[in-house]
Parts: structure tokens; C-alpha cells; sequence
């Protein structure tokens, strides 16, 4: 007589469904990590080749540099006591690479001049598009203490002129307070 068990066997399809299951999940997640890995890897390596990150060990990209290609140079005068002025420069970098890098402001007091210094960078070995970029630059100008007059703002050899009507001078009368 055969003798039969309450006891419930278990279904061995489904284990094994369950185990290639697990599997699958397993070479799913191995997967997605070796993609976004390659990805990030990719474009650490793009940015490498256009030269805006150093290699680790080496030294930074060198840099191309020289003065910035003017076109344009307005004054803007603002209406307030003392007066207040920024220069307004506008002009074309030569690639998508270059960027404007330093700016310098020096005044002479003989001819009146501020001489404003642009300058440009990029790196020597970067690919870059070869298209005109423009640019816009607003620096602004201290006037205090200038008497009434005429002055000139030179920016890399292109001028403009403005005109102060009063001295621009505050005075303060410490008597009052």
C-alpha cells in the first residue's frame, strides 16, 4: 500500500524560475553600472581631448594668449552724484575656444587716458569650432576726483571719449555732522 505525505513538496519549476530570475536581475544591474561607468569614462575622455581637464601626473594644457579683438567701445555715463561710468567693449573672439582671461585698468593722468587691457585664452591643442563667437564686456570706470573735462578710454588701441560738465568731487563739510 502506498502511503502518501501532507507534508507539500515543493515545485521545483518554480525554483527554478525564481533562480533565473534572480539571474537576470543580476546581469541587469552588472549592465546598467558597466554602461553609465563607460559613459562617465567617455566624457571625462571628450573633455581630456578638448584640453579642459589635466591629465593626473602631467601638467595643465597650455594656453595661447594675446589681446582681446576689439569692435566696439561705449561709455555709459550714469546719472548719479559723483558720477558713476562703465565702459561697454564689445567685439568677436576668434573660436569657440578662446575666452576672454584678463582685464587691466590703468589711468594717466598727463593725457586724460584710461587704458583698458583685454585679454584672451585658449588652450593650444584644443579642436574648437572655427566660427567668429562675440562677446560683451562691462567694466566699471572710477571717476572720483576728476575735474570737468574731456577723457579718453583706449581699449586694446580702440578709443572713445567722454565729457565730464561739473568736478567730480564730493565734498563734505564736517562741520554739519
Amino acid at each position: 500500500m502506498e502511503e502518501y505525505s501532507n507534508t507539500p513538496q515543493p515545485n521545483k519549476s518554480k525554483s527554478k524560475l525564481a533562480v533565473a530570475l534572480g539571474i537576470l536581475v543580476i546581469i541587469f544591474v552588472v549592465l546598467v553600472i558597466l554602461v553609465t561607468s563607460s559613459a562617465r569614462k567617455q566624457k571625462q575622455t571628450d573633455r581630456l581631448d578638448a584640453g579642459l581637464l589635466p591629465v593626473v601626473g602631467e601638467q595643465a594644457p597650455m594656453m595661447d594668449t594675446g589681446p582681446a579683438s576689439v569692435d566696439m567701445v561705449n561709455i555709459e555715463l550714469l546719472e548719479t552724484f559723483p558720477v558713476q561710468a562703465r565702459v561697454v567693449i564689445g567685439g568677436n573672439l576668434p573660436d569657440g575656444c578662446t575666452q576672454i582671461s584678463t582685464r587691466s585698468i590703468d589711468y594717466d593722468d598727463t593725457s586724460s587716458t584710461f587704458f583698458i587691457e583685454l585679454n584672451t585664452e585658449r588652450p593650444v591643442d584644443a579642436v574648437c569650432t572655427q566660427a567668429l563667437v562675440p562677446y560683451s564686456e562691462f567694466i566699471p570706470l572710477d571717476l572720483t576726483g576728476l575735474a570737468l573735462g574731456t577723457y579718453t578710454v583706449d581699449v586694446n588701441g580702440v578709443t572713445s571719449t567722454f565729457e565730464l560738465s561739473i568736478d567730480n568731487e564730493v565734498m563734505y563739510d564736517l562741520d554739519k555732522g
